[in-house]
């Protein structure tokens, strides 16, 4: 385990003096000694049109410019919030060094908001087999976690894939609960992840 020293200039100020895990440096997410489960979600897009500040913020349809602002301008509105889902970036069509930069960033953003005394839930994403060595480590089991809902999967390979990884995930994490994020604000939590899950739970 290494330790991120400084801003190299390419957003590292996210995860500067943190902890990192796995070959790929990835800032490490350690657990709460609490827990809070989300009541309501609102997208960061939308914070100035809501006077409801007992949501956790998503960053549903926001560009990458949008999520850097609210660890900049923005940081003081986003603190008045209940807390913070990271965003999810990964796009498994990707070439693999994009993936990981990709995981990096989404990873750096939730330690930046953890460093603000923030309450974050990390999304955790995955594409292929090869993704789990940087889309998995530096995640403390047992802690509260987010998804996306599935995509609309085109072949059965890629159905497989991707519950190949979520069962992968589930073992290696071992996550107390699951925020599972779909559009326009929808979400449902999942605590049965033993013998009675269903995976058609996944699904908003």
């Amino acid at each position: 385990m290494s330790k991120i020293p400084y801003d190299d200039g390419s957003y590292s100020y996210l995860a500067e003096g943190v902890y990192t895990d796995g070959e790929d440096n990835m800032p490490m997410f350690y657990s709460y000694n609490y827990t809070e489960i989300p009541t309501s979600v609102i997208s960061y897009k939308d914070l100035r049109q809501t006077q409801n500040s007992r949501q956790f913020i998503t960053f549903d349809g926001c560009s990458f410019e949008q999520i850097i602002r609210s660890t900049k301008e923005d940081l003081d509105l986003v603190k008045l919030f209940d807390g913070v889902i990271s965003p999810n970036f990964l796009d498994p069509q990707m070439p693999i060094a994009i993936q990981k930069r990709c995981a990096y960033m989404s990873r750096a953003i939730a330690v930046f908001f953890r460093k603000h005394r923030m309450y974050v839930i990390p999304n955790i994403f995955w594409s292929t087999e090869e993704s789990y060595k940087f889309c998995f480590v530096g995640i403390e089991p047992m802690i509260a976690i987010s998804i996306n809902t599935p995509p609309k999967f085109k072949t059965k390979d890629e159905h497989d894939q991707y519950f190949l990884g979520f069962k992968q995930m589930l073992k290696i994490i071992r996550p107390e609960f699951i925020v599972v994020l779909g559009s326009k604000n929808k979400f449902k939590i999942i605590t049965e992840l033993g013998a009675g899950f269903n995976k058609d739970d996944l699904y908003l």
